[in-house]
């Protein structure tokens, strides 16, 4: 749709961002996002096509990441829900599980609890 012009295209990419970044301190980006619709949507297009690719799946890969893995979930995820990722996020062995305010991107959209769980979760791994 986005790749081939389409004009309604742009409106309906930035609408799916108002419900996906919705707290405050990601305004700013989430109005990049949306002005640069046209531009990313071959990216987009192929990424969500390779989703459904059973040789993308990282499933059987996840028990051998040994290195700490911090997981960083939006509270209001309507997109990416935390329940149904929760059996992946479990299959890391040292995981560490954040949740913040937010819909989608806990980075924009709650940076200044992020920066914090980060620097906290980094002080653990660098000790």
């Amino acid at each position: 749709m986005g790749v081939e012009g389409d004009p309604s295209y742009g409106p309906a990419f930035a609408r799916y961002y108002r419900t996906v970044l919705i707290a405050a301190p990601a305004r700013a980006e989430r109005d990049r996002i949306e002005r640069s619709a046209y531009e990313v949507a071959p990216i987009l297009e192929q990424a969500w096509q390779s989703f459904a690719l059973p040789q993308e799946s990282l499933w059987e890969k996840l028990p051998r990441v040994v290195c700490p893995v911090l997981a960083a979930w939006a509270r209001n995820d309507s997109i990416i829900s935390l329940k149904s990722n929760e059996p992946a996020i479990a299959r890391f062995p040292h995981r560490q599980l954040e949740i913040f305010n937010g819909g989608h991107a806990a980075f924009l959209e709650d940076p200044d609890r992020f920066e914090m769980k980060l620097r906290e979760f980094l002080a653990r791994v660098y000790e």
